[in-house]
């Protein structure tokens, strides 16, 4: 992914630039300046974000003005440290009602929402540094510190009693723990902790006690490789996996399956107006080609409730049962991540399994939740983010 940050210098931009009010006087009003921190594309001609992100910040633009609250999105470029401003973009509609993107000078925001998308673009020396910042500045709230290491979130789930039981078997990555949990299970999966969507996971399955296949979740379609024996597997391995360090090794699932295909549920938690944790929504993601992620590109939908009915065979008891044990997941999943990790934490992503007896697995957590398309849960997403923003806003006035 190429960087979208320092290469917007060389384009020509249709801009229109309004001179920020005075920085105190604008800080010390009445209504909250979020700022997000973006890596949306920009486009060849115009300089303005495009895309479906592109689109996505319209209606957040749209639904923030309704709760009076000042959004703009910016680049980890934009900002001038001399005069602590920031010249970044809204979208807004002109007197003859037409709609269109504008370049603005804004003061330091009360919130910098961190959209950053890829996890090069976050590790790199200056965007690091400007995180830094926003964290460590009194007068600005960062919100979602940044993305989340699997085997961080791993340490943190096991290490409390309400959801050490949610998570499968995982290790580090090592020839020693991949051999110790396929003695133990016919099937585990070797994960890059600083990675999600499906990419570069290996599926191991032990044939007998000699041997072994695998197969990469990018294979299309899947590609099933034979070794005949433990030190043959690890010699291919070896080829695969440039950094050991870098990756876990985890037991398989024995998961449900919706016309033969593994399936998983991609709920989403948010703060609300109270700071609180609430359940935001959740949809099916259905694999499709017999592959055993649900990869973002090769994935179909299905409804909820018809996804229960084939789990529980249409018993109500069952159903409740999984309910119950999804209602607690909602609930201490994102409190125990909020007490261990010690991040500004306020929208996080659940990727969950279902086994063959209804037990909910966490497959992933992310802190950079996608958007959901259907219409009810990006407008409840919308209603908890700019209330919880005005919260956190009122509440950081309330401090200085």
């Amino acid at each position: 992914m190429p960087l979208l940050m320092n290469n917007r210098k060389s384009k020509k931009l249709l801009t229109s630039t309004v001179k920020a009010k005075n920085y105190r006087q604008f800080r010390h009003g009445s209504a909250p300046v979020v700022g997000i921190l973006s890596t949306v594309k920009l486009s060849s001609t115009t300089g303005f974000p495009l895309g479906k992100e592109a689109r996505i910040f319209q209606e957040k633009f749209a639904i923030a003005k309704q709760y009076g609250i000042i959004m703009f999105l910016f680049y980890a470029d934009d900002i001038d440290w001399i005069n602590k401003t920031i010249n970044g973009y809204q979208f807004i509609t002109d007197v003859g009602m037409k709609e269109h993107w504008e370049r603005t000078i804004f003061p330091f925001p009360d919130v910098v929402y961190n959209r950053i998308r890829y996890r090069n673009v976050e590790k790199q020396p200056n965007v690091r540094q400007l995180l830094k910042f926003f964290d460590r500045d009194s007068h600005i709230k960062l919100f979602n510190t940044r993305f989340l290491d699997k085997w961080e979130v791993h340490e943190a789930l096991v290490s409390d009693p309400t959801t050490s039981k949610m998570v499968p078997p995982t290790m580090l990555f090592s020839d020693v723990n991949l051999k110790h949990l396929l003695n133990e299970y016919s099937e585990v999966f070797i994960k890059p902790r600083n990675n999600n969507a499906g990419r570069e996971i290996i599926k191991i399955v032990r044939n007998n006690s000699d041997i072994f296949s695998y197969c990469q979740s990018a294979s299309s379609p899947p590609s099933w490789i034979q070794c005949s024996s433990f030190s043959n597997l690890c010699n291919h391995l070896s080829i695969l996996i440039q950094n050991p360090n870098n990756y876990i090794v985890q037991t398989g699932i024995d998961l449900c399956r919706l016309e033969k295909q593994v399936f998983d549920l991609r709920a989403q938690v948010q703060k609300n107006g109270q700071g609180q944790w609430v359940f935001t929504g959740m949809n099916v993601r259905v694999a499709t080609g017999n592959r055993f992620v649900t990869y973002p590109k090769a994935v179909k939908r299905a409804p909820f409730d018809k996804v229960v009915a084939i789990v529980t065979g249409g018993s109500e008891v069952f159903r409740n049962k999984i309910y119950s044990q999804l209602s607690n997941l909602y609930y201490n999943v994102p409190r125990v991540l909020d007490e261990n990790l010690g991040l500004s934490l306020a929208i996080l992503s659940i990727d969950i399994g279902m086994d063959i007896h209804g037990k909910p697995w966490i497959i992933e957590v992310s802190s950079k939740s996608d958007s959901f398309d259907e219409k009810d849960i990006r407008a409840r997403h919308f209603q908890y983010l700019m209330e919880y923003f005005l919260y956190i806003t009122t509440k950081t006035r309330f401090q200085k």
